[in-house]
């Protein structure tokens, strides 16, 4: 009876791990070796440069990369001010590793020419503010390929659970969906298919409000996620469409369409987005068997190739009564 607990206890424990994920800790510092704060880390793929998971540094320069798969990647970071840092080495994770600790990231200033009129910066990807981290969707060009809730488990703190349909930010659960600073109110289902289905294209940026104001209801405590769709001001009729097409261990395709007519009163809108992704899932299992007589070993292991369409639409009215109240449908 002992040998048979202390079985199972094993096979819990290295159960476990085999679905463990990695947590990648380092800093940033400058040329001075002082803290970089609020600089852009981000994790890519060393293929075609692909976002895999991004965050931003502390006041003290510091950073987590949380829930990282095993397999291989390259570091980056950038901050407006500095040049880009690429590490020069390839960054491997194994399966058996839970976390690991970098070297620190040198961020050197940008060379500015006293002789130049023209100073242009480019917007990074995550910008850290007092009470949130914004998501500057159309800042990056392997981002807008994406959905809506593969933008957002690339964020910093998001984590996604597809057994639940659930997310949550920084290990908080409960986290409300907003769009365009209006409340979702459909199931946790709904909405998390509603973000696989949604675009990036039809993205400005979101918004990972973590302190939320008084400006918001106080439902729920895991914060707000706030989606901030693209928006013509143009009066008249206006529109746009757009494809997508792109290869991720398989094809990946996608259309959006958007079409807006704004009169000095009324605004009448309608979105529609299609999203076509065929993927491949791995899958690695090691069992362990060992009591004092014998010890045994299993590996299983399989892929399985899934294909997802997923449709949105979204259509409404806007009414301008006054320049302070608007009723919306």
């Amino acid at each position: 009876m002992k040998i048979k607990y202390l079985f199972l206890i094993a096979m819990l424990c290295l159960f476990h791990q085999s679905f463990a994920q990695i947590s990648i800790f380092g800093s940033v510092i400058d040329s001075d070796n002082q803290p970089v704060s609020f600089a852009n880390v981000l994790l890519v793929s060393p293929q075609d440069s692909a976002l895999i998971k991004g965050t931003v540094t502390d006041s003290l320069g510091r950073f987590q990369l949380a829930n990282v798969s095993p397999g291989a990647y390259r570091i980056q970071s950038n901050m407006i001010g500095f040049q880009t840092s690429y590490a020069p080495y390839l960054l491997s994770l194994s399966s058996n590793q839970t976390d690991t600790t970098l070297a620190a990231i040198q961020l050197l200033q940008e060379n500015i020419g006293l002789d130049a009129i023209t100073v242009t910066a480019k917007k990074p990807i995550f910008i850290r503010l007092a009470d949130r981290t914004i998501v500057n969707v159309q800042n990056s060009p392997t981002l807008v390929g994406n959905s809506a809730l593969q933008v957002l488990e690339r964020s910093p703190g998001v984590s996604l659970n597809r057994q639940s349909n659930s997310l949550s930010m920084y290990g908080k659960t409960g986290v409300r969906i907003m769009i365009n600073g209006k409340a979702s109110r459909l199931p946790a289902d709904a909405v998390i298919q509603m973000l696989d289905g949604m675009s990036a294209a039809n993205i400005a940026s979101i918004e990972l409000i973590t302190s939320p104001s008084s400006d918001f209801d106080a439902e729920g405590n895991g914060g707000i996620i706030n989606i901030v769709l693209k928006e013509n001001l143009a009066q008249g009729t206006n529109g746009n469409l757009g494809f997508t097409l792109g290869y991720n261990q398989a094809e990946t395709l996608g259309a959006n369409f958007n079409l807006n007519h704004r009169a000095k009163k009324v605004n009448l809108f309608l979105d529609y987005t299609i999203h076509y992704d065929k993927y491949e899932v791995p899958w690695d299992n090691s069992r362990f068997i060992r009591t004092p007589t014998f010890e045994k070993k299993s590996i299983s292991l399989s892929d399985r190739v899934p294909k997802k369409t997923v449709q949105n639409l979204r259509a409404g009215i806007e009414y301008l009564i006054t320049p302070d109240f608007t009723l919306n449908a």
